[in-house]
């Protein structure tokens, strides 16, 4: 992953980042044990239509997404993949973001 330019997001200040395919299957294969069942396999849906991992983990839209650190309700830090509006949706009902950047 590289990190590149500032983004100015809706809500947070964002920097670029470059992740490959291999990146962002390695962060769900580190991710998916903590996620509840019926999220994985939503996702893993998502991941077959896409024919990706590069894409929002929720919905699937290929622009417009950023990485994502978490805090888990278990205190446990994730990484994952939003796109704008699931990322807005995902914190207004309670998701806690250390850090965000859009990826290119």
């Amino acid at each position: 992953m590289t990190v590149g330019k500032v983004y100015r997001g809706t809500k947070h200040r964002k920097t670029m980042v470059k992740i490959s395919e291999i990146d962002a299957k390695s962060m769900w294969d580190n991710t998916k044990q903590d996620l509840p069942a019926h999220q994985r396999i939503l996702s893993e849906i998502v991941f077959s239509k896409a024919g990706s991992h590069k894409v929002c983990w929720i919905c699937g839209d290929e622009e417009d997404i950023f990485l994502i650190s978490s805090v888990m309700d278990n205190g446990k830090q994730m990484q994952a993949i939003f796109c704008e509006n699931c990322l807005m949706i995902q914190e207004n009902i309670g998701l806690r973001v250390v850090e965000s950047e859009k990826i290119e």
